[in-house]
């Protein structure tokens, strides 16, 4: 979980969503800068682009894993006693 989306102990899940939306699209403008660097016959620069997208993109999953668990736990049916 992402301390730094939290407030008073529970997920702001809005902005979990976001910081995953902004993660996503860096990841995108990373493999853009990729194939570029590639076509350019810079490989070395095209795999250090893709390892940042990479990085991005994995940042972008944990955000939204938190904000899908928040949903969950959040709309959970009421459990019978």
């Amino acid at each position: 979980m992402n301390t730094d989306t939290q407030k008073n102990g529970q997920v702001n899940i809005s902005k979990e969503h976001k910081v995953a939306a902004d993660h996503h699209e860096l990841a995108a403008k990373h493999h853009k800068e990729a194939a570029k660097s590639y076509d350019a016959g810079t490989p070395e620069v095209a795999g250090h682009q893709a390892n940042i997208a990479h990085g991005h993109t994995l940042n972008a999953l944990d955000h939204s894993e938190d904000a899908i668990k928040a949903h969950a736990d959040k709309n959970a049916p009421l459990k019978k006693v």
